[in-house]
């Protein structure tokens, strides 16, 4: 068994190499939308340069292949945008409305991905089933696979999604998770 120090440092390499990945697809990305513009493209890899091997984006839809020291890294320490971040806005109607980094206070499940310029809940992201609702046929979308960046509606989708069934279940799963992590059965 690999020991904590040891696979903190594997998390490190791995995720390094998922930045590398990401950072490969956004500069052919870049180089494909170039119009001759390097503003937006410079602006764009500057703001990804920013993240850390933290940061919830690197980790959508790959969350299995996650270690449980990963899963626990990410769960307590992810990225934090600095002190004077500036975040990126979403025009509605003629109105430029920002993420507010009080709400990474105000509700502690809530991420802020730089890599893909929203919110995300973190407990989701790690622990909610890929479906649900009745049936167990629709995809979970928002604060889950996909990034949140409605500003202005913020507070009630926090609202509609911490009364969903699947986030309810992802609270209880990540504190067991948490529990197991920190006094493992023997």
């Amino acid at each position: 068994m690999a020991t904590l120090a040891n696979e903190e440092a594997n998390m490190e390499d791995g995720a390094d190499g998922v930045m590398m990945e990401a950072q490969l697809s956004l500069s052919s990305v870049v180089s494909c939308s170039d119009t001759g513009d390097n503003t937006d493209a410079a602006a764009t890899l500057q703001v990804k340069s920013l993240s850390s091997n933290c940061d919830l984006g690197l980790y959508i839809n790959k969350t299995a292949s996650l270690t449980d020291v990963q899963k626990y890294q990410l769960l307590q320490n992810p990225w934090q945008p600095p002190v004077g971040f500036e975040f990126p806005y979403v025009v509605h109607k003629k109105q430029r409305r920002y993420f507010n980094a009080q709400w990474l206070t105000r509700y502690s499940w809530l991420s802020f991905s730089n890599v893909l310029q929203g919110a995300f809940c973190r407990v989701c992201v790690l622990f909610a089933p890929e479906f649900a609702g009745k049936g167990g046929h629709q995809r979970v979308e928002q604060f889950v696979n996909k990034p949140c960046t409605n500003w202005k509606n913020f507070h009630e989708l926090c609202s509609l999604h911490i009364h969903c069934k699947y986030h309810e279940t992802a609270i209880e799963l990540a504190s067991n998770f948490k529990k197991n992590v920190q006094k493992p059965e023997r």
